[in-house]
């Protein structure tokens, strides 16, 4: 990628394939991208110099995001690296480069000794001071600056960056920010390390927080990470947030499926958020980890995914149904590889879900299936007995709805069974689907889910299929909010509704809270209604 910056504003330029991606916005911003596409990769080089040139001709100056001196570097060395990371071809590779007086090579000697012995103050103190001589030489000054970010007291480590390096090069990065404030945005530190001689070796990268609470859109970073093509990539996190940070029904990650053409030696990979996998591709991936609120799309162009090596699937629910005839087709397809163990979590209708998975070819291939914080009763438990998972080595049942007569049967299945603790049925099967529907706002749900802890309110009860409950944050508040048709109000002041406090009560029960039967005190509804009703009209 080329970026240009005047006068507050940027503009990027990078060819992928036969397409040429521009973006442009304020400096700070992650602007707006389009896409062009050529006959040829050529037509698309002479289509981005041509560009180039026009931009120049306005003002616009260039802006390294690498080191402007030129350093030595072995292709067949770093091809090794790529097939192996390993701490002794990274040491051959430092050994060369201090041949050539490349003050790298000093540092991936001495990052190397520590690796053996990492408890030596000495060589600490050395490879620091090495790290901060070099410079922009060995990082580029914008990623340095967001390194010296500390996180504060109680804040997500994934808001924050963080790099680990090998032999002289970054081997593993997170890239987050706490905030989406200038003067960088994760986008363009994640294009600033690929692009620097430090990091054209990574092997490891989690992309943490955007700092947007809103609507985080990660289009842009996936658009950086297609266009520098990381060959050496092997784990990529994609992304890594907290639930106070962003909310994962809200995160968005577009369309994902070209990362594999340009990862060709990725071997594991996590993506939480909406997404799309057309046309995906990955030669090497053995795990592979969806998270999504909406995971039946994905499900269905992972049947077509080229997949060959492919041996792990967890698929994370987030408290969300999953389409049955989805998985199935998933499963179907999937069977046809080494595929041999799934998890599939927090799903909301388990039962239906397991239906499928028997039904499939990929059962009796199973060697460990995790069923964990989904809806399965002692019913559909029994089904699990059959001989449908001949192969199957360890079962995870635990976070259900099972009893100890599930435990007994399961037992039968001598396999390693990890039964756990099980939950109670949510009241009048609320579920967090139904909950995320009502909230509407991702901000009310994601400030309702550090309410929803029984512990956290004065008390909470459950009157006739109606939970209420006192809290006391900047005043006292009285809740009240009937689970069937979700209809609450609150006499907190804000104009929201529903309020962080209705939905934070309806989440406690979604998750099966401990939540007494109790009658509410006398006038509680009533006074709820009433202030909810004045503060709409004020």
């Amino acid at each position: 990628m080329i970026r240009y910056e005047n006068k507050g504003r940027f503009w990027e330029i990078a060819v992928v394939g036969t397409a040429v991606i521009t973006r442009h916005g304020k400096v700070g911003g992650d602007g707006k991208a389009t896409t062009k596409e050529l006959a040829s990769a050529e037509a698309a080089l002479k289509e981005r110099d041509k560009r180039v040139r026009a931009t120049e001709k306005k003002g616009y100056e260039r802006v390294l995001f690498g080191a402007e001196q030129p350093q030595p570097a072995s292709s067949e060395l770093e091809r090794a690296i790529a097939d192996d990371p390993s701490p002794e071809a990274f040491l051959v590779y430092a050994d060369w480069l201090q041949a050539r007086g490349d003050p790298r090579g000093e540092l991936g000697a001495l990052q190397h000794a520590l690796e053996l012995k990492p408890d030596q103050p000495k060589l600490v103190r050395a490879a620091a001071r090495l790290l901060s001589e070099g410079g922009a030489y060995l990082l580029p000054p914008r990623l340095a600056e967001a390194l010296r970010k500390r996180r504060g007291k109680d804040k997500p480590e994934t808001g924050y960056c963080e790099l680990r390096w090998r032999g002289g090069f970054v081997y593993g990065a997170r890239i987050g920010r706490s905030s989406p404030k200038p003067p960088y945005t994760v986008r363009e530190l994640t294009a600033m390390l690929l692009a620097h001689p430090s990091g054209r070796l990574l092997c490891e990268l989690e992309i943490g927080a955007l700092g947007e609470k809103e609507a985080p859109d990660y289009q842009g970073v996936v658009e950086a990470l297609t266009a520098a093509a990381p060959r050496a990539l092997h784990q990529l996190v994609l992304a890594r947030f907290a639930p106070e940070e962003q909310e994962l029904a809200a995160t968005s990650l577009g369309e994902v499926g070209a990362l594999g053409e340009a990862m060709p030696r990725l071997r594991q990979l996590t993506l939480r958020g909406e997404l799309g996998l057309e046309g995906a591709a990955f030669p090497r991936l053995a795990e592979l980890e969806l998270e999504s609120t909406g995971l039946d799309r994905p499900l269905r162009q992972l049947a077509a995914a080229d997949l060959p090596r492919l041996e792990t699937l967890r698929l994370g629910c987030a408290r969300s149904a999953l389409d049955p005839k989805a998985a199935r087709a998933a499963f179907d397809a999937l069977a046809r590889g080494p595929l041999c163990r799934l998890a599939v979590r927090d799903c909301d209708n388990t039962v239906e879900l397991v239906d499928a998975l028997l039904g499939s070819p990929l059962a009796p291939r199973l060697l460990d299936l995790d069923l964990g914080g989904g809806s399965l009763t002692d019913n559909q438990a029994r089904r699990l007995t059959g001989a449908a998972l001949a192969r199957l080595e360890r079962l995870v049942v635990e976070g259900n709805h099972l009893t100890d007569q599930s435990r007994t049967a399961l037992a039968d299945l001598e396999v390693e069974l990890d039964f756990g603790t099980q939950r109670p049925r949510p009241v009048a099967g609320l579920t967090e689907g139904k909950v995320r529907a009502f909230a509407g706002n991702p901000r009310t749900m994601g400030s309702a889910r550090g309410l929803a802890d029984p512990a956290r309110w004065n008390r909470v009860g459950l009157d006739r299929g109606a939970l209420w409950g006192e809290y006391t944050g900047s005043d006292a508040y009285e809740v009240f909010v009937r689970v069937e048709g979700t209809d609450g109000a609150c006499t907190c002041p804000s104009f929201n509704y529903p309020c962080k406090h209705v939905v934070a009560l309806l989440l406690m029960a979604a998750h099966c809270k401990p939540i007494p039967e109790a009658p509410a005190p006398p006038g509680l509804e009533q006074r709820c209604r009433e202030q909810r009703y004045a503060s709409s009209w004020e």
